[in-house]
């Protein structure tokens, strides 16, 4: 049976990843419908949603830009003469455009920390925070909060050009502000909660022993498609009362809905989000109609109370869409985290049935596997007003990068950070999954199935042997499309 466990100290741990990903306040323009305006700087890397190119914030030059534990944030030495620094004096990350997965990630972190002991930006003048010691200040700070709608979504052509992507973030709380998220947010977290979590073990139990031994009998299998999407459509069929049939095309749909993030995002990539988008927020919020007319699903039984009891808001036509919208989550992180478990294991310099040994493998490896293998690596939020820290101004509006990805591994908090450890200190430093009042409502949920997988792998002694190629997504930051493995019972 998983429990959960909250780590001593600080709860950074428990701040949630968005698996929408990075997220830009800024809007790229179409051109003839189908290319990106580069116009304000043609070699820097696109990122985020679009970028309207009406205001980017310039940031004025006040004091001296310190770490928050007063050591330097890594000006260039030429610039150490002015006593009033700018956002725009800060070092580029010029590895800020690349995927940060595979044997490259590494050197990717040890360059960029040799760079910059703080702060960093990119070459469009947004702010990028690496470091563990500012990310944990920023990622609660009164003054950093979701992107506004406006910033969120929009397009010169208008918002019907993406009706299924309006109709999925019109419903989700992601760009949602003060009064309306509280309460939306604390609706979603309360239907997954580590008690409502811990009631919905046996189905996570089913979910894992269904589709995992069926591939001990296979050769090889590739492990996203076969084992993890089942283990995702088969939960999420159980929980909410609905046939594995019409819940399996939703886990690929979410899948597609992550193209909206992509690294260098295309019209292509947009159109095939967009279609996703609509196919999943209809299907599913009739799949969660059906079940809160029969009553046999309680995770939704929950929602609808605690819907009437807490949310005054009109924006939902149908309380459901919201927690639609806030499934979204459940359904392509617990996939992706379920595979990088599997590439952790692989990588860990372990045989994994000797990692079994350990007395709390589930819970212990999945602490380590997600300090080093987040979903999403990264998430980008918006000064919500102009404010002051470690010496910069951030105008309102800047965009600000949070690096889950790197603050996870680094070195100044994290001995050997690179390496697969199963007894770690400072586990309430780990910020894969965000944090603050935007922590991620389906945390608990990806963390209770991921320990059940885990827990079957060690109490069957799974052996894992990598059959092939990890072939990572070419359009996100740090996804798996396909990893043949092959799985054998000890």
């Amino acid at each position: 049976m998983w429990r959960h466990r909250r780590p001593a100290g600080r709860t950074s741990l428990w701040a949630c990843l968005s698996p929408l990903g990075v997220v830009s306040a800024r809007i790229v323009s179409m051109v003839d419908g189908s290319q990106i305006d580069r116009s304000v700087d043609p070699e820097a890397p696109v990122w985020g949603i679009w970028e309207r190119t009406l205001r980017i914030p310039h940031l004025g030059t006040i004091g001296s830009i310190r770490h928050p534990h007063g050591t330097s944030a890594g000006l260039d030495p030429a610039m150490s003469s002015h006593d009033e620094p700018s956002l725009g004096s800060l070092p580029v990350m010029d590895r800020f455009g690349d995927a940060w997965h595979g044997p490259a990630l590494p050197g990717i972190l040890r360059e960029s920390y040799a760079r910059s002991s703080g702060l960093m930006r990119t070459a469009r003048g947004d702010l990028v925070v690496l470091r563990n010691a500012d990310l944990d200040v920023l990622r609660t700070h009164p003054a950093v909060g979701h992107q506004t709608w406006e910033a969120l979504y929009g397009s010169p052509t208008g918002s019907s050009d993406w009706p299924g992507l309006h109709m999925f973030f019109g419903a989700s709380t992601f760009n949602l502000r003060a009064p309306e998220h509280r309460p939306a947010k604390q609706t979603l977290g309360h239907v997954m909660s580590p008690r409502a979590m811990a009631s919905l073990t046996a189905h996570a139990d089913a979910a894992v022993r269904e589709n995992v031994a069926p591939a001990l009998e296979a050769e090889v299998v590739d492990f996203p498609r076969r084992v993890a999407d089942a283990i995702a459509a088969t939960f999420w069929s159980k929980v909410l009362d609905a046939p594995v049939a019409s819940v399996a095309p939703l886990v690929r749909d979410a899948q597609r809905m992550m193209k909206f993030f992509a690294k260098r995002p295309t019209a292509e990539l947009w159109a095939t989000a967009d279609a996703a988008s609509a196919r999943f927020m209809t299907a599913l919020v009739e799949i969660i109609d059906r079940a809160a007319i029969s009553g046999r699903a309680p995770l939704v039984t929950d929602f609808d109370d605690h819907f009437a009891a807490h949310v005054r808001s009109e924006r939902w036509a149908n309380p459901h869409q919201l927690l639609g919208a806030g499934l979204f989550d459940g359904f392509t992180a617990l996939s992706s985290m379920l595979t990088l478990c599997v590439v952790a294991l692989l990588e860990s310099g372990s045989r994994p049935v000797d990692l079994y040994e350990h007395e709390s493998f589930g819970r212990d490896g999945f602490l380590e596997i997600s300090r080093l293998h987040s979903p999403v690596p990264m998430i980008t939020r918006q000064a919500l007003h102009d404010f002051k820290y470690a010496g910069v101004t951030v105008a309102e509006g800047t965009n600000i990068h949070l690096l889950w990805i790197f603050g996870n591994r680094d070195p100044s908090v994290f001995d050997d950070p690179h390496a697969f450890r199963l007894e770690r200190d400072q586990r309430s430093r780990q910020f894969s999954f965000g944090g603050g009042s935007y922590i991620c409502a389906g945390r608990n949920l990806v963390r209770m199935v991921c320990e059940v997988f885990l827990g079957y792998l060690a109490a069957n002694r799974v052996q894992l042997d990598q059959a092939g190629e990890v072939e990572w997504d070419a359009d996100s930051k740090h996804g798996v499309a396909h990893l043949p493995v092959h799985l054998e019972q000890g």
